[in-house]
């Protein structure tokens, strides 16, 4: 019986250090997202676009060269709250850059409450307490 004990306990921990791993890796390749938080949604929107656009006017960088591998809304569509808008840069260099000034956001005119935060995995969220209970993504 005590050989069983310590064989699930050795698997345990292996399961552990293996869940930790797998964070870590999916945490690595959100490295290069952004996530626009507040932006109020339109049925019809172009989120590359609204996303440019903020970049551009709110935050004052020009986005003639920023491109971006994907940008879109995550999360189940809720009429009480506006879903987060996930932008994954192809140059992390851009991302950097946008994300220093990520501040200027504050003073939008059109987006009165929006802010940007980094895009961490669920489990991350998790841990830090910062999952929302509707969502189970970061605010």
């Amino acid at each position: 019986m005590e050989l069983l004990r310590k064989k699930i306990a050795d698997l345990e921990q292996s399961l552990k250090e293996e869940v930790e791993r797998n964070t870590n890796l999916e945490q690595y390749t959100r490295r290069e997202n952004l996530r626009f938080n507040n932006i109020k949604e339109n049925e019809d929107e172009d989120c590359k676009e609204v996303v440019h656009n903020i970049i551009e006017r709110d935050l004052g960088i020009d986005t003639s060269g920023i491109r971006f591998h994907a940008v879109h809304r995550v999360g189940k569509r809720n009429i009480n709250r506006c879903r987060p808008i996930i932008a994954r840069f192809v140059c992390r260099e851009d991302r950097a850059q946008v994300w220093l000034k990520r501040g200027k956001i504050k003073k939008s005119r059109v987006y009165t409450d929006a802010y940007t935060t980094e895009d961490y995995a669920r489990a991350i969220q998790t841990r830090r307490g910062q999952t929302t209970p509707q969502m189970g993504h970061l605010d």
